[in-house]
């Protein structure tokens, strides 16, 4: 099976999955979910969380301009409780709670189940979509980045395999920190599990071994504690 064949099958799976949809909504959740990714990429050091901020404003008045939006109420109540925790809690200045609080709506409101409207899940599928194909690229890129010595964890180590027993949880692969790379090779892990039992082909279950052990390389224990809780589920529930 060639990569384009293997490409093309991955893409009309059921995970991968995304409504017809217009352009300017596929591109705009292509740009969503390609600055978001950035966001965690080691190997890109420009800094892009403004424009990114900026995005997710553009996507939420995007997703407002449908003719029956709805805001989830338990969402409001989240953000209330937040909100409430963040004026009158004594937290220390250099936490920046205020502007960490509005970052956050931003982004939530706009990924989030908040706003509910036809365009908004339509565009939020394709956003899942497109994310989930850059996690799984990281994931497998990482799983390689590790046997080739590159390792763009912010802290600067660069780890062999004899120093590694010592030092897991200082690996991030392509990702900019461990602690990232664990949680999202949990993700692609689970993905190709999903793939792999509507679709026998043995290449997803060797996707889900390179997933899995660039878990294991971030020295990640709740993540592979989350793919195993998520495959018992799904096998015995």
């Amino acid at each position: 099976m060639g990569l384009v064949n293997i490409i093309k099958e991955i893409g009309h799976t059921e995970v991968f999955y995304a409504p017809k949809a217009g352009r300017f909504c596929k591109g705009l959740a292509l740009l969503w979910a390609t600055m978001a990714s950035v966001q965690i990429m080691g190997f890109i050091s420009v800094d892009t969380f403004l424009p990114y901020i900026g995005l997710c404003l553009v996507s939420i008045l995007y997703c407002l301009c449908d003719g029956s939006v709805q805001f989830k109420g338990r969402y409001v109540f989240l953000y209330l409780v937040f909100l409430f925790n963040v004026l009158v809690l004594p937290i220390e200045p250099c936490f920046n709670s205020k502007l960490r609080f509005v970052q956050f709506l931003i982004v939530t409101l706009a990924c989030s189940a908040c706003i509910s409207s036809a365009r908004a899940i339509i565009f939020r599928r394709y956003v899942f979509r497109y994310a989930l194909m850059y996690i799984c690229i990281l994931s497998i890129g990482s799983f390689f980045a590790f046997f080739l010595g590159v390792n763009y964890m912010q802290v600067g180590t660069q780890l062999g395999l004899a120093e590694y027993s010592s030092n897991g949880g200082t690996f991030g692969g392509l990702v900019n920190h461990s602690m990232t790379l664990g949680p999202i090779s949990m993700i692609s892990a689970l993905a190709f599990y999903v793939i792999y039992q509507n679709n026998n082909s043995k290449i997803f279950i060797v996707l889900f071994f390179l997933s899995a052990m660039s878990a294991v390389m971030a020295a990640s224990r709740s993540a592979l504690l989350g793919v195993a809780v998520a495959i018992l589920f799904s096998l015995f529930l």
